[in-house]
């Protein structure tokens, strides 16, 4: 009789220690939420080329202010017409989100009747009204916002008569933050 009061002691101990170990082994857990929330694909369409006009070959500079009514100035060159422009973007994506944009430090302009004579072009950026800066929101309720591009152009007065052009080095980047 003691041998079985000895198991059942034993047998209780152990169901006991059982119990316990599950006791602290017990997991407690709390849910986070998982979301996505896709916005609409960015985009940047061009809707005007840059322009400088015409003017003389001097050594200097020919600046187009990057803004919706075009300004040029110019240290060296006579300017003497033509009707310049600065490039102008629609970027399109969803309204209140932040972008940036980016684009070549400089592109060379090539004289398309004489290829050996270049000119150098450091473009300059707006966007929303803010010369310099590369980045914007997106508008609210249109989705839209414009972006203008001038620079200066550095003239010398040994270029020879012709147009100047570069159709393909002059890219506009834009990417959501």
């Amino acid at each position: 009789m003691k041998k079985l009061a000895i198991v059942f002691s034993v047998l209780f101990l152990m169901l006991l220690g059982v119990e316990m170990v599950n006791a602290q082994n017990e997991v407690t857990s709390n849910p986070a939420t998982a979301s996505a929330r896709i916005i609409q694909t960015l985009q940047i369409s061009k809707d005007r080329d840059i322009d400088f006009g015409t003017f003389t070959a001097v050594n200097g500079n020919v600046v187009l202010t990057p803004v919706a009514s075009t300004v040029r100035s110019t240290t060296g060159p006579v300017l003497s017409g033509g009707v310049p422009t600065s490039a102008m973007f629609t970027v399109t994506g969803s309204a209140g989100e932040a972008y940036t944009v980016s684009y070549p430090a400089s592109i060379t302009l090539t004289n398309t009747f004489t290829p050996g004579q270049t000119m150098i072009l450091a473009p300059s950026c707006n966007v929303n009204g803010n010369a310099g800066v590369l980045s914007g929101t997106i508008g609210g309720g249109t989705g839209t916002q414009v972006l203008y591009v001038g620079g200066t152009l550095a003239v010398a007065a040994t270029n020879t008569t012709g147009l100047y052009q570069n159709t393909a080095d002059l890219k506009v980047t834009v990417n959501y933050n």
